[in-house]
């Protein structure tokens, strides 16, 4: 029997577009469900401008901060999926854009990647962080009833749809997440095929932008350096 990871791309896309019909129905939802998965323990809110509202979620348990609009590549010039507004992209163009992402000031974003043979951040954020339903977490007679993510956390824009890994699986294959309503497992999907592309940083961006006080020393150390240097020419 062939694991999730060998399983081809291909054979479920159809049904997985037919579910997702039936979820634009209503048959589907998706929104934060406390309690469900440790997203509201693992995962702290990153205001990087200030201005009240978190741009990206730092996730203490795999150490790297994750983007708070989860298709963040939707309406972009990368975007080249059916249409120009449902961020499905291309391998190359999923690549493309989180490298020339600048979330206010904050650069260095990336796709995410897989962490072993059989697991990546994204089937972790799926899985455990969110708690979502899939061959990790089988359905209950508590659950939502459907697979997917029917658990959102904070993220806006978190589609039940496949996700680019970023890891190469094969000459002309990445693997890819598939978190679409009847799926929940890692495929080999084409490069050239469209998936979203969820950006994430290594590490805690809070960590890469300086506060405006280390801003300040700063300055007034280099002030401080050319007043002396400037007093020392003088003399000379």
């Amino acid at each position: 029997m062939k694991s999730f990871l060998e399983l081809s791309a291909q054979p479920l896309r159809a049904a997985s577009i037919a579910t997702a019909a039936l979820c634009a129905s209503g048959v589907c939802w998706a929104g934060p469900v406390s309690g469900q998965g440790d997203w509201e323990t693992t995962l702290q809110a990153r205001d990087v401008n200030g201005d009240g509202t978190a741009d990206a979620y730092y996730d203490t348990a795999l150490n790297i901060t994750w983007l708070a609009n989860a298709n963040a590549g939707a309406g972009t010039s990368y975007d080249d999926g059916a249409n120009t507004t449902d961020g499905r992209m291309t391998l190359a163009n999923a690549q493309a854009w989180v490298a020339s992402l600048d979330v206010y000031g904050v650069g260095g974003w990336r796709l995410p990647t897989m962490l072993g043979a059989s697991t990546s951040e994204l089937s972790h954020m799926y899985c455990t962080t969110l708690g979502d339903f899939g061959p990790c977490n089988p359905l209950t007679t508590t659950g939502p009833g459907t697979w997917g993510f029917t658990n959102t956390g904070p993220f806006s824009n978190l589609l039940s749809e496949w996700f680019w890994t970023g890891t190469a699986a094969g000459p002309n294959t990445a693997w890819a997440w598939a978190a679409d309503p009847i799926s929940a497992y890692h495929t080999a999907d084409f490069v050239g095929g469209h998936d979203i592309a969820w950006a994430v940083h290594s590490g805690d961006i809070t960590a890469a932008v300086p506060e405006p006080s280390t801003y300040a020393l700063m300055f007034a150390g280099l002030a401080g350096f050319f007043a002396v240097r400037s007093r020392a020419n003088r003399r000379a």
